[in-house]
């Protein structure tokens, strides 16, 4: 999610006092991200699905505490009423960093391939991820991430479609330190989503 679209989800007031000498490194629509030491960040989000997918799915985050209103109001708290009743997930992730050139390349071409596959099998606006996936193992891993991308199509078959919103892009692509590409944004809590950008 593009974070001008979109209130934001995290507020710098909403950092627990033990996290806030790190240093703020940056902040998306749901979520911030501080610098805890050389290989770890510390992630605050509202939002369950990309904490699902970082600490179970892909297992590079450790889940350490979460806030609500009951524990820490300061912490949980939001101008909007329905996103302060969403609880604050503190995680600490392995660090990541931006797509070097080939793997921004490789990226743009494996996106628009995989949007075509997914277009097959979208009816109405719903995707049916479980022939997405079945698909994959028939293709060709043209681009070397069919593993990555098979996952995140099991990953959704797991939840109600109402429960998240695909938002696979660039963006929210990364690598690890020895340059292994990581999907590392792909999906994001529906509700909290609709929170963010009523207007």
């Amino acid at each position: 999610m593009i974070l001008s679209e979109y209130s934001k989800a995290i507020y710098k007031s909403n950092i627990p006092q033990e996290y806030q000498h790190l240093k703020f490194i940056g902040q998306g629509a749901t979520s911030m991200i501080l610098d805890y030491d050389a290989t770890h960040v510390i992630m605050l989000t509202r939002d369950k699905m990309k904490k699902d997918w970082l600490c179970n799915e892909l297992e590079i985050a450790d889940w350490i505490k979460t806030y609500d209103q009951d524990i820490d109001v300061s912490v949980a708290y939001h101008k909007r009423h329905k996103v302060q009743e969403m609880p604050v997930y503190v995680l600490k992730v392995d660090k990541l960093f931006p797509l070097d050139s080939k793997n921004k390349t490789l990226a743009r071409k494996a996106l628009s391939y995989y949007d075509k596959v997914v277009a097959k099998f979208t009816k109405r606006g719903v995707t049916d991820y479980s022939k997405v996936s079945s698909f994959l193992e028939d293709m060709e891993d043209k681009y070397g991430i069919h593993g990555k991308m098979k996952q995140l199509f099991d990953f959704y078959c797991n939840y109600n479609p109402e429960q998240y919103t695909h938002d696979l892009a660039l963006r929210n692509m990364m690598q690890t330190i020895k340059g292994d590409l990581v999907l590392s944004d792909p999906v994001a809590d529906r509700e909290l989503i609709y929170y963010l950008s009523y207007r």
